[in-house]
């Protein structure tokens, strides 16, 4: 709860929601679904856009579908809870799915939190909420619970594993945003195949291959029921498929255009955004690369990866192996038609995955890898066991990238590269080049260069601390790790929750000549749908 109030101040202290135009969309697309609704029809058919299209089909209007809006409805409209009580609730779900999938290593609070936060404030978890894409936030909050009960049939073998596994599933579908699960299905799959066939975890390894195959078995039967929840949803919109944009770009109706699909792909050159958020410029009027626009980076963060790094130790090499190569397939998807042909090969053979577009979404599976073995990693070094960076080698690793950094731009000795390298990223992505974006850029990045350097350079210290304080770093440092991990992805969070406050974008001046003004606030007043007017065209409309 504190780290999303840290977050959301608006939406829980002054019950505030984010304008965007996708949100705008959906409250209009619930609007007239709701006249429908009040008449005692289901509306099935919204007229109003294109000559008329399905609303349900399209999972544009599902209501009542998803049983916990029933609750959050009673929250919201009957006890008056913030009207992003659904939002937060799904976040609080996520957070919470994340510290119990951490413990299934027995790791300490500490680790645990750790964990959470990395995996809460992943800015691209954060935009998808501010921008008006709730049902991606609603279906990754149920990632870690089925990961977690998959892996716990592999574990126990246990019926009540299997039903929660396909009840967590069932529900992430009911959620409405396929390919989140589609992704989650990929985890999953991926890592209780290689828990059956090459067990991960040192305990496993002392069962027969017969029982750790029969469990795996019992992970497709709880997938299965899961399936079998969702059906009500998947059936209709299966249906529809064959005749929307996702199946009409190909010859044979087979999935969405290839050029359509790879429209938000995540060129090789921009993946220093990973670790500098502004490596391509932030976003809106100063983002520079390859994508048709975005409003905020896909970064991670170095003192996360160098922490998840540390997991390398006795008995974690072989899982940290599969995992982090889960996370580079992933990557490498992201590249979209931008990469090597991966993602090329996959669209023509994975079995559904040509429905998909914005390949950057899978980036996911990344944050989420990154938070697990943060958490773990964390845990390894405190405890000596034998990392892949020796003790006391990483306060050092941490100390110089966080003095480089701090020089670079705290005396603006990046400067020149940055902005030669920015430019040619923007004449390859063919966007014409004003050097006032390029300054506005370089802005952005000075404040990110010295706020890392800040945080690595404290994290260094904190670990040469605690090589000299064994109370300390058993029970200390992680906190300090946690706190740092915040400030990190949260310098970063506030640009997209608060873009006014930093960002730019592109406006006009009263002789109507372009020029950079700050960016529209995100949050806005609440307006209950009782108190809000339709438009005058609105009765027209109607009519026809």
């Amino acid at each position: 709860w504190l780290l999303l109030a840290m977050l959301y101040p608006g939406p829980i202290f002054r019950g505030e929601v984010f304008q965007s135009s996708d949100a705008g969309n959906a409250d209009a697309f619930e609007r007239a679904g709701d006249a429908l609704l009040a008449t005692g029809e289901y509306p099935l058919w919204n007229p109003f856009l294109f000559a008329g299209m399905p609303s349900f089909g399209s999972l544009a209007y599902v209501k009542y579908l998803y049983p916990p809006t029933t609750v959050f409805n009673f929250l919201q409209n009957q006890l008056r809870f913030a009207p992003l009580t659904w939002l937060l609730g799904h976040l609080l779900l996520g957070g919470l799915g994340m510290a119990w999938f951490l413990s299934r290593w027995k790791l300490a609070v500490g680790h645990l939190v750790l964990g959470a936060a990395a995996w809460l404030l992943f800015p691209k978890l954060v935009a998808w909420g501010v921008h008006g894409h709730g049902s991606k936030v609603m279906a990754a909050a149920y990632l870690p619970w089925i990961v977690g009960w998959s892996l716990r049939i592999m574990d126990t073998g246990r019926r009540r594993a299997v039903g929660l596994t396909g009840l967590c599933l069932g529900l992430q579908i009911l959620c409405g945003h396929i390919q989140i699960t589609y992704y989650t299905l990929l985890i999953t799959g991926w890592l209780t195949l290689w828990t059956a066939a090459w067990p991960l975890e040192v305990p496993l390894r002392a069962v027969r291959a017969a029982v750790r195959w029969r469990r795996w078995g019992l992970v497709i039967l709880g997938l299965a029921i899961g399936f079998l929840i969702g059906g009500i949803m998947l059936v209709p919109v299966h249906d529809y498929a064959g005749i929307s944009i996702r199946g009409q770009d190909t010859a044979g109706g087979g999935g969405v255009g290839l050029d359509y699909a790879t429209g938000w792909s995540l060129a090789p050159g921009e993946t220093g955004t990973f670790v500098l958020p502004s490596a391509a410029g932030f976003g809106k009027a100063t983002y520079l690369g390859h994508m048709p626009f975005t409003d905020y980076p896909n970064y991670f963060g170095l003192l996360l990866i160098l922490i998840a790094a540390v997991g390398w130790s006795t008995g974690r090499r072989r899982g940290l192996v599969i995992w982090a190569v889960m996370a580079l397939l992933a990557v490498f998807v992201s590249f979209g038609n931008l990469g090597f042909g991966f993602y090329e090969w996959l669209y023509g053979w994975l079995p559904f995955f040509n429905k998909f577009r914005i390949p950057s979404m899978v980036l996911i599976v990344v944050a989420f890898t990154l938070a697990v073995w943060a958490a773990r990693g964390a845990a390894s070094w405190a405890q000596a066991d034998e990392p892949l960076i020796p003790p006391k080698v990483l306060p050092a690793l941490l100390g110089l990238a966080g003095l480089l950094l701090l020089l670079g731009g705290g005396a603006s000795l990046l400067k020149g590269g940055y902005e030669r390298g920015l430019t040619a990223l923007a004449e390859a992505a063919g966007r014409q080049v004003a050097p006032i974006l390029v300054e506005e850029a370089w802005r952005l990045h000075r404040a990110d260069l010295i706020r890392i350097g800040l945080i690595l350079l404290t994290a260094g210290a904190a670990c040469w601390f605690a090589l000299r304080q064994a109370a300390f770093r058993d029970r200390g440092l992680v906190w300090v790790l946690v706190l740092l991990v915040v400030v990190d992805l949260m310098g970063v969070n506030s640009r997209i929750v608060h873009p006014e406050r930093s960002l730019v974008e592109v406006g006009r001046d009263t002789a109507g000549r372009p020029r950079l003004v700050a960016a529209q606030p995100m949050g806005r007043a609440y307006v209950r749908s009782e108190r809000d007017q339709a438009g005058p065209d609105a009765a027209a409309l109607a009519a026809a």
